[in-house]
């Protein structure tokens, strides 16, 4: 399943694309951590950051779909022996839960670790930024913040702006994750991987054998991505052969339509 080619409904007051898991979105997706860190989700229980794949998420659980892999693949791999070694699980997701796709607005980057720099790429100004804005100016009302130090709902917009100088690259994930679990969404898709919010949206969870693992990575590389690196070198994504013979499908369908 192709990220360019997926589109699905636009969610209420947003421009970005709300998904539905099993429904349009994969109900299956590849996550690499620590060993002791997949005893711990196999046993249905939350486990200790440092024994997971640490990210800029924080808390969040970067996964990977089967037919973009590499991120998964590299961290399944990556890190030593520490926490028992590294190994790859597939997650299975519960069907019915809302994903919001950014993965046409913005993509992960590697993280600098200088000034406000935000480890993700945006390719222009995310299209819920209004929206996102209003959210942080009702938070920091209902919160106090704002009667003690007014600001108002414009400072708010600018500091989720990527196109202002008032953005905080640094606050930008930590309030995106707040702002998606408030709008009711399980998960983020970005353009090189989806980052999982809420610890329920995982149904089961079961190891990858080292056979299946070995044939997941001689998949072709997608979306622009070099071999051995976490990060899509821009937002572009062939269709599948699969979504090619549907397109023809489609067309043929409408060709007839208008005869």
């Amino acid at each position: 399943m192709a990220r360019a080619r997926r589109k699905g409904r636009a969610s209420v007051g947003l421009g970005a694309v709300d998904r539905t898991t099993c429904a349009d979105y994969p109900a299956k997706v590849l996550h690499g951590t620590t060993r002791v860190s997949a005893k711990a989700f196999k046993a249905g229980v939350e486990p200790e950051r440092v024994q997971r794949t640490i990210n800029e998420w924080g808390d969040a659980i970067l996964v990977s779909e089967r037919d973009i892999p590499q991120q998964a693949l590299m961290f399944s791999k990556h890190g030593g022996q520490g926490f028992g070694g590294r190994t790859l699980l597939e997650f299975t997701l519960r069907c019915g839960q809302r994903v919001l796709d950014l993965s046409d607005e913005m993509h992960r980057t590697r993280s600098l670790g200088i000034g406000d720099a935000a480890p993700v790429k945006f390719k222009s100004r995310p299209s819920f930024t209004d929206d996102m804005g209003r959210w942080l100016y009702e938070r920091r009302v209902a919160s106090g913040t704002e009667q003690d130090r007014p600001k108002g709902q414009a400072w708010a917009t600018a500091v989720v702006d990527p196109t202002r100088a008032e953005f905080s690259g640094s606050e930008y994930l930590p309030l995106l994750t707040r702002y998606a679990k408030d709008r009711g969404y399980s998960a983020v898709r970005l353009a090189d991987e989806m980052a999982i919010l809420d610890r329920n949206l995982i149904e089961s969870v079961r190891t990858v054998p080292g056979r299946e693992r070995d044939a997941i990575a001689q998949q072709v590389v997608r979306c622009s991505r070099r071999p051995g690196t976490l990060f899509t070198e821009s937002f572009d994504c062939p269709p599948t052969v699969e979504e090619r013979r549907k397109e023809r499908r489609a067309k043929a369908v409408m060709g007839k339509a208008w005869k």
